[in-house]
């Protein structure tokens, strides 16, 4: 072989690995905020908790998100809310020890806590102490049902408003400062890196028609009688006293949240997961998130994208940009399920949230994925080091 084709050869491996090093690089996306959702399940034991951490340090997560409080009750040691049934030893306190293996190598750890949910399975909470046993006149309810669940014993998480299970009525005026004391309690005895509230949010536009939240309404407006207007879901306004009314629940317990915090516990981030479509979040679910950015109440969304198709989960991102500033895009991170769809349109979802500029990437869940690892290897290695 003559030195002009040895030369030439060279040229073309050097080329053609330029060209492979580039699309390896490629396939590594650089968010700065790299989110694992962990489902209360997976805090059962040591054993699974250090499998969590091992999982999450190996795939190069840094933010792990772990539930710590699912249906009205707590992974970790409370005055105010009654143990999880999950957790078969009284002395194990999965919060404090996933917060001492975590930070051993860095990764921060947000508290989860589903607010308003309450409870959703087909038998009722065995601890008498439970809310969902001892305050039925906190549930949410639907139109002419507001005493249904106080004057019944028979409370089926079931309803013909959707299944979802059983909601604390977030305008009753016994609940948000309930939860705000459960929220300053865990914030008082765990060195959390954040709170992260799932379920702050109102059930659907169907609730809101809680007896005590009927009568602190009509205190608000002063009167003593109230005729709701009729809600049409798909309507953009906001106008009437009820929505208002409701909104204004929801955001009340965020700010006296985001208060306490900022006098208290300063680098403590508190973080919302929400609705992806805002128009749909504000209407049927009166959780107004992009007037918690704009307002500063919450350091960050994690949007709940979760749509299997992905047209739907790029108009949901659409809707975002029209809405919120550039200022405020930094402090959203784009949540992508796994539970729900083939590992292609993951990644295509991954790739296209980093390629629109979002900062911070979510996935739903830890548990998900371990359940179909040998599926998800492309959706992992975007996140290798």
């Amino acid at each position: 072989m003559n030195s002009q084709n040895s030369h030439k050869i060279r040229v073309d491996i050097f080329i053609a690995l330029i060209f492979f090093i580039s699309i390896s690089l490629a396939e590594t996306l650089a968010f700065k905020d790299r989110c694992l959702w962990v489902v209360r399940y997976s805090l059962a034991s040591k054993s699974s908790i250090d499998e969590m951490i091992e999982f999450a340090i190996e795939h190069n997560f840094n933010q792990i998100f772990v539930q710590v409080r699912g249906r009205g009750d707590c992974l970790y040691k409370s005055s105010w809310v009654p143990r999880s049934e999950i957790l078969k030893t009284e002395n194990f306190d999965p919060l404090d020890y996933v917060l001492k293996k975590a930070h051993k190598h860095q990764l921060k750890v947000h508290a989860w806590v589903n607010v308003y949910m309450l409870w959703s399975a087909k038998e009722s909470p065995k601890d008498e102490q439970h809310l969902f046993n001892r305050n039925p006149e906190w549930l949410d309810a639907v139109e002419g049902e507001s005493q249904k669940y106080i004057l019944s014993d028979i409370r089926s998480p079931l309803d013909a408003s959707g299944k979802e299970g059983f909601y604390l009525a977030p305008h009753h005026p016994s609940v948000n400062p309930y939860l705000l004391a459960v929220m300053k309690d865990l914030l008082n005895n765990y060195e959390v890196d954040g709170i992260h509230l799932d379920y702050v949010r109102f059930k659907n536009e169907y609730h809101g028609y809680n007896f005590g939240g009927i009568e602190k309404l009509n205190t608000t407006i002063n009167t003593e009688k109230y005729e709701f207007p009729k809600m049409n879901p798909r309507s953009s306004s906001k106008q009437n006293l009820r929505d208002e009314f409701l909104l204004n629940s929801i955001t009340e317990f965020v700010l006296k949240l985001k208060s306490f915090i900022k006098n208290n516990h300063k680098n403590v981030v508190l973080s919302a997961a929400v609705k992806p479509n805002l128009e749909h979040s504000s209407q049927r679910y009166f959780q107004e998130w992009d007037m918690w950015l704009s307002g500063g109440i919450i350091d960050w969304v994690l949007v709940m994208n979760y749509h299997p198709l992905f047209d739907e989960f790029v108009n949901n991102i659409n809707l975002i940009k029209e809405y919120i500033s550039e200022d405020e895009m930094d402090k959203i991170i784009m949540g992508v399920a796994l539970y729900n769809q083939t590992e292609d349109v993951a990644v295509k979802k991954i790739n296209y949230s980093y390629d629109v500029g979002f900062s911070g990437i979510a996935l739903f869940s830890y548990n998900a994925i371990t359940e179909q690892i040998n599926k998800l290897s492309s959706v992992l290695s975007l996140f290798a080091k």
